[in-house]
This record gives structure tokens, C-alpha cells and sequence, in this order.
């Protein structure tokens, strides 16, 4: 490792030692960014599952509001068949 990392008349790393300093910078950036969006679509992931369960709820109830009310119908016409 250079003594002098902060550059200017005193540096006196090489060309490629400069640049491979600028390139972890560059991947160390780039994975940070890479795991705040990994973090962010994981929590996407989460929000659509749960309205996936929302909806599936919902359409569950639907259904036997639905059915409930076909019940209804078929129980309110055979008793008007007795009457």
C-alpha cells in the first residue's frame, strides 16, 4: 500500500496502483448501490405478496357473498313454490 494515498506531488504510486485504488472505489460504490437495491426489491417482493393475499382474500369473500346470495335465491324460490 502507498504511504500517501491522497495523492497530489508527493504520490508516488504507479499508474496501474492508481488506477486499481480508483477501481476497488469504483466496486466498492457499485456493491453498496448493488445491496440498497437488492434491499429495496426484497421489500417489493414483500408488498406484492402481501396484496397478492389481500386479493386472494377478497376474491375468497366474493365468492361466498356470492354464494350466499344464490343460497338465498334458491331457498326464497322453493319456499315460494310451498306457499
Amino acid at each position: 500500500m502507498p504511504a500517501n494515498k491522497g495523492g497530489g506531488l508527493h504520490d508516488n504510486r504507479s499508474t496501474t496502483e492508481y488506477l486499481l485504488d480508483a477501481f476497488r472505489g469504483d466496486l466498492a460504490d457499485m456493491d453498496a448501490r448493488l445491496a440498497e437495491r437488492a434491499r429495496k426489491t426484497a421489500e417489493l417482493y414483500a408488498e406484492r405478496e402481501q396484496l397478492r393475499q389481500a386479493v386472494a382474500e377478497l376474491e375468497r369473500a366474493v365468492a361466498e357473498e356470492e354464494a350466499a346470495k344464490a343460497s338465498a335465491e334458491v331457498a326464497d324460490m322453493v319456499r315460494r313454490s310451498y306457499e
